[in-house]
């Protein structure tokens, strides 16, 4: 919680940029996102994007950033919540240990420099293809 680490800041400091067009902009394409989300999509897959990100900031983030890097994603494969555990989905791919840990299905986090030290049940992953790798495994 980003709250807990600057405490002598706002929430509205520390997630200024956040709001700013141009930040959004700036957003790099992970490699093999794009191709990892069409291949799943082309499959037979259905695939959601869940987001818990603040709500002043989706417009921007779904304008500049979403349908930009994953065109072949729509508005309706979009699900905004902070409750992860909720989505009744078969695996759940995220950043965010605390977004995973209570979701029932198959987790999968993606190494960040703030979780490298979590443990728990699940699978991690650093690229598109080690998720596929995963997705693959779990559908044997």
């Amino acid at each position: 919680d980003m709250d807990r680490m600057f405490p002598e800041l706002t929430s509205y400091q520390i997630y200024e940029p956040l709001y700013l067009e141009e930040f959004w902009d700036n957003v790099p394409e992970r490699p093999g996102m794009r191709e990892l989300v069409e291949k799943l999509q082309c499959s037979g897959h259905e695939v959601y994007i869940a987001t818990a990100s603040k709500y002043s900031t989706l417009i921007n983030k779904f304008k500049k950033c979403l349908f930009k890097l994953f065109p072949t994603i729509k508005l309706s494969d979009i699900i905004i919540t902070y409750h992860k555990e909720l989505l009744q989905v078969d695996m759940l791919v995220d950043d965010n240990w605390d977004n995973l840990k209570a979701f029932p299905g198959i987790k999968v986090l993606v190494n960040m420099p703030y979780n490298l030290d979590v443990v728990g049940d699940y699978y991690r992953v650093s690229t598109a293809d080690e998720i596929y790798k995963v997705i693959q495994i779990e559908n044997e």
